[in-house]
């Protein structure tokens, strides 16, 4: 065998380990990820099951007021719209509600 032996050379003083923010905003990224995800699953479960799930709720509400539920028939085009016109043009009056708010003060003097 030769003189030459198969060594390393020594590592420079210069070199650090590869730093924490790197990974750190590497799982920053994935918590990122994962919570879009879940997010957009819990939209589509939603948007798959709202009706069914404000149904029972309703349902729910009916019984504990002791109500029945009774189907009605879908409105005409004709009868929506007079519904819509009589809900828009309802003014509820102004309420008569006293407080013990003092009135603020007046730029007038008193004579």
């Amino acid at each position: 065998m030769s003189d030459h032996s198969l060594t390393r050379a020594p590592a420079p003083q210069d070199q650090q380990p590869p730093s924490k923010t790197k990974t750190r905003g590497q799982a920053l990224i994935e918590y990122v990820l994962i919570l879009t995800l879940v997010v957009v699953a819990l939209i589509a479960v939603l948007t798959l099951t709202g009706p069914v799930v404000g149904n029972v709720f309703s349902n729910t509400v009916y019984e504990l007021m002791g109500g029945d539920v009774e189907p009605r028939d879908t409105l005409s085009a004709e009868r929506f719209w007079q519904q819509v016109e009589a809900v828009s043009s309802f003014t509820p009056g102004s309420p008569k509600i006293q407080t013990n708010t003092p009135a603020p003060p007046t730029s007038t003097p008193n004579h």
